[in-house]
């Protein structure tokens, strides 16, 4: 009887403890599953996002060449000339200049192999490349719009793909195409096999329709071109024109967490995929320490009985709580490990396991949120590309504008010069031939800022010293500066770091802000310049922000908003152009510029700059 009684204790006391055992750590095991894999699902899409836009950018960038190379004046010329002529050009000063541009742009990344032009009924007109020949068989017809052929694998293994646009006549009819062919291999390689965020098992690639994968695929030991048709549920998805993501089989066999995209543009399917064997690494091993824990509890049940019964209840009790509150997702939960027994052991290890999982999740998070600080900054500088494209037109349209008016204007003045040699200069039209001319001084004076304003700025940022921008400025606006009663003060540290800028452009914007303060004074005038850095709360990078300080009359409230607009000014001369430019050259920096003014009390200038990574050369002639 004592015996069964001991076997029914040791029975009852192993159902109250060993089984809530085993299943505390399965619910904890399943809901650290579920939660790494809803993260992971998440970071992947994050991924295949991004380097989604870095593909887009990446083939734009690839069109943009050819359109631009499409509309060089002797690119158009030998195109049109051979449509009327009927036969190509064999030589000529156009044909060399033609053949110069093709071999500069072959020359230069990305990895251009060769480039070829021919005529609207696909002749060779000019090539560069290999032998300088055409890269690819020429189009019956120009292309309505610049366009990717089909990736084609070469003899060297490597991939290359033939782009090609139209190149348009006077009348907009297309004259020839110009097509190249690019090394997808070498370019898009290097941006696929990036390892960041991918652990070790993680891989992207890129699959064409005829699920041919086109980039090299890091963990796979064979050569991505001797898969044959792989096939897989994310490829089957993504062929099919869908996008989404998911656990799945890759080709592999290998159990996956992955997100694909279909690029329709260029009719390639992009993978990013990651093994579930590596992103629920942190958890696997609740699952052996449970079955330890409950083997030890077993056999401690066999040995201590009825002695252990009552000091099991309480740890359990605690741990079972534990394993609730981590199952609701609040991974921070620490138990009492100070017993020095197999539930201490234990318990010891589920704290580890708590602390483990709950850093996993944060360094994803933290991962999660790099990515897309990564992706704004990219949309922001889209951004900036495309205003920077639609100034460039206008300006075009401007200089061409602008070149027409002067030419009559010029021929205005030159005869009003000869007018005002047979005037009397004492008679009564004098006065009005002088006011004549002067108003057409005024105009050539506000045609050439406009002409300046509208031409597309040229930037070559580099390492600069705030400071000996500051000096050079002020030695250009001397003559400004000695005329008029001015006291400049400069609070600048040497200590202050280096700036990333266009020095002349850098200066012409000091000139053109120490220029207005100084024509605007009335009286006695402080110039004050400081500078500090500036910490961006959003979590940007950190600028190099110039306040210049005057003591002038100020601006009124109802002119400051107005103050960059082109042609605003409140002066009787001037043509409103000085802020507009300074604005424009900070903006190509990447900078920006604000005004704060007091009407009676002055104006302040904020200038942000952005902070270079390194020093000036030695032999920099400007330090």
């Amino acid at each position: 009887m004592p015996t069964r009684i001991v076997h029914r204790f040791l029975v009852v006391l192993i159902l109250l403890t060993a089984l809530p055992m085993a299943l505390l750590g399965a619910a904890s095991y399943r809901a650290a599953r579920k939660a790494l894999t809803g993260t992971a699902l998440m970071h992947m899409e994050t991924i295949a996002e991004d380097h989604k836009n870095h593909l887009d950018f990446w083939f734009r960038e690839r069109l943009q060449d050819l359109t631009t190379v499409a509309s060089l004046p002797p690119v158009r010329m030998v195109c049109t000339r051979c449509s009327t002529s009927g036969c190509p050009i064999q030589s000529g000063t156009t044909l060399e200049a033609v053949r110069a541009s093709l071999r500069s742009v072959t020359g230069s990344p990305p990895l251009y192999e060769s480039m070829a032009l021919y005529s609207a009924d696909g002749r060779l007109l000019a090539a560069a490349g290999p032998q300088d020949k055409a890269p690819r068989p020429a189009p019956i017809r120009p292309p309505k719009e610049p366009t990717f052929g089909t990736p084609l694998r070469g003899p060297d293994g490597l991939w290359h793909v033939s782009l090609a646009a139209p190149i348009q006549g006077e009348e907009g009819k297309p004259v020839g195409t110009v097509v190249a062919t690019v090394n997808m291999s070498q370019s898009l390689d290097p941006m696929m096999t990036d390892r960041a965020g991918l652990g070790s098992t993680g891989r992207t690639y890129l699959l064409t329709p005829q699920r041919e994968i086109v980039t090299r695929i890091h963990a796979l030991s064979d050569g991505a071109g001797e898969i044959s048709s792989p096939h897989s549920f994310a490829i089957e998805q993504v062929l099919a024109g869908q996008s989404g993501a998911g656990l799945y089989k890759d080709f592999q066999g290998r159990e996956v967490v992955g997100a694909y995209r279909w690029l329709s543009g260029y009719r390639l399917g992009l993978l990013a995929e990651m093994t579930t064997r590596e992103i629920l690494a942190p958890v696997q091993w609740m699952l052996a320490w449970t079955v330890a824990a409950v083997a030890a509890l077993l056999l401690s049940c066999f040995i201590l009985a009825w002695a252990a019964a009552g000091r099991m209840s309480q740890p359990i009790v605690e741990m079972s709580e534990a394993a609730r509150r981590m199952a609701d997702g609040d991974f921070s939960v620490q138990i009492n490990a100070s017993r020095r027994d197999e539930l201490g052991i234990l318990a010891q290890s589920f704290n580890e396991m708590s602390r483990r999982t709950a850093q996993t999740l944060e360094e994803l998070r933290a991962n999660e949120r790099s990515l897309r600080r990564a992706y704004q900054s990219q949309k922001v500088l889209q951004r900036r590309l495309v205003q920077s494209e639609k100034l460039a037109a206008v300006g075009e349209l401007v200089a061409g504008v602008v070149h027409e008016m002067r030419n009559p204007l010029s021929s205005v003045k030159l005869n009003l010069q000869i007018l005002q040699r047979s005037l009397d200069r004492e008679g009564p039209l004098a006065e009005h031939f002088s006011l004549a001319l002067e108003q057409v001084k005024l105009l050539e004076n506000m045609f050439r800022d406009l002409l300046d304003y509208s031409k597309p700025l040229q930037i070559t940022a580099r390492p600069e010293a705030l400071e000996l921008l500051v000096e050079r400025a002020l030695e250009q606006a001397s003559a400004e500066v000695s005329l008029a009663d001015v006291r400049v003060e400069k609070e600048l540290d040497r200590d202050l770091p280096f700036v990333e800028v266009d020095g002349e452009r850098a200066v012409q914007v000091l000139v053109n802000v120490i220029k207005n303060s100084v024509q605007n004074a009335d009286g006695p005038l402080r110039l004050r310049f400081q500078a500090a850095v500036k910490e961006d709360p959003s979590g940007s990078a950190p600028v190099l922000r110039l306040a210049v300080q005057d003591t002038g009359p100020g601006i009124p409230p109802q002119h400051v908003t107005r103050l960059f607009q082109p042609f605003f000014t409140t002066r009787t001369k001037g043509t409103g152009l000085g802020l507009s430019m300074v604005k424009k050259i900070m903006d190509a920096h990447g900078g920006s510029v604000e005004i704060e003014s007091t009407p009676g009390r002055g104006t302040t200038v904020h200038l942000d700059f952005p902070i270079s990574g390194s020093e000036p050369h030695a032999e920099d002639p400007h330090h």
